[in-house]
């Protein structure tokens, strides 16, 4: 059962995620917390799995109580809950350690689908983790410097990951990213902000017709699939949800597969399910190259799990040598 902490001022947020979690028999809340002072005592007191954690607060704002919280041994991974208006600080507080940015719902958005993808999430970030065996593997070298554009896709802790690895492949650099984040309703610029204020890149929202220039990052806007014509154009789709997900990776993936084909270098981070997974096939049948995040620095190992498994990874590597293995052979 994972213990959760639950830190908000509103009494009326508490009471509404008390019960979430009491209809799901894989949480426990060990605590409340109604400042982030008070939630810095309860993770000591209670050392919960999971915590739950607004940003405006007396006494403390969240974005302290995760750098203290982060700060101790054995943390637990802490979660933004936020509204709209507060989304640039949620990467803040990803800024001072926190694992995950989850917009808070409104009431019309609140059915039986979202219920269970807010606890899917939420089990899946909060589950205890044994450690893992290191298990990386290139089975073929990529060909150097013959790729002709990136693609990055990421879900559950993507963020963080997503920062490390645009950090670490240097700007500017030569040749278009694409990346698709599943990402909450209106979040996704400040998304882009925040990852263009921390990497270096020129992050940017993807819009319509734009052909991809190098030194760029195409982000796919939340509730739009993020894909490529055959003339090489984005196209900003709004068909229907793929694994649930709008926007998803593997329409990115697929559709540039097919105007690229061997000069695809693609990246699948952390997330849960398998989205990618079919794309990372496609992408390394037609002789482009793939790259899953390893268990080891996973925060979900769904995603990459699920191309491993499928055949479609070309190497595995931990989230550390990504960027500068991509950096090598683009």
């Amino acid at each position: 059962m994972i213990k959760v902490l639950i830190a908000d001022d509103s009494s009326l947020l508490r009471s509404f995620l008390r019960q979430v979690f009491a209809n799901d028999s894989r949480f426990c809340v060990v605590a409340e917390a109604v400042d982030g002072q008070k939630a810095v005592d309860a993770c000591k007191k209670f050392s919960p799995d999971l915590v739950i954690m607004d940003i405006n607060m007396p006494v403390m704002d969240g974005i302290k109580a995760t750098k203290l919280i982060k700060s101790e041994i054995n943390s637990p991974p802490v979660v933004i809950f936020s509204t709209e208006n507060a989304s640039a600080a949620g990467y803040d507080a990803i800024g001072a350690g926190a694992i995950e940015v989850i917009k808070k719902p409104e009431y019309r958005d609140m059915d039986e689908t979202f219920f269970k993808r807010f606890c899917d999430k939420l089990a899946a970030l909060g589950k205890k983790r044994t450690k893992s065996v290191e298990i990386n593997a290139v089975s073929d070298k990529p060909r150097s410097k013959n790729y002709k554009i990136l693609l990055i896709g990421a879900s559950t802790g993507g963020p963080t990951a997503v920062q490390r690895v645009l950090t670490d492949l240097g700007s500017p650099f030569p040749i278009p990213i694409l990346l698709t984040q599943h990402i909450d309703k209106t979040f996704d610029k400040n998304f882009a902000k925040w990852l263009t204020e921390t990497t270096g890149q020129n992050v940017i929202l993807a819009e319509e017709g734009v052909i991809p220039k190098a030194g760029t990052v195409y982000l796919a806007p939340a509730g739009k699939h993020l894909v490529m014509s055959s003339s090489g154009a984005l196209h900003l789709s709004e068909s229907e949800r793929v694994h649930f997900l709008r926007p998803a990776v593997d329409p990115m993936f697929l559709s540039v597969a097919k105007v690229y084909a061997n000069a695809v270098f693609a990246v699948l981070l952390t997330g849960m399910g398998s989205d990618g997974a079919e794309g990372c096939v496609d992408i390394k049948n037609r002789g482009g190259y793939t790259v899953a995040e390893a268990a080891s620095t996973c925060v979900v190992f769904g995603m990459p799990k699920a191309a491993i498994m499928a055949g479609g990874a070309s190497a595995i590597l931990p989230l550390g040598e990504i960027g500068s293995f991509v950096k090598t052979y683009c």
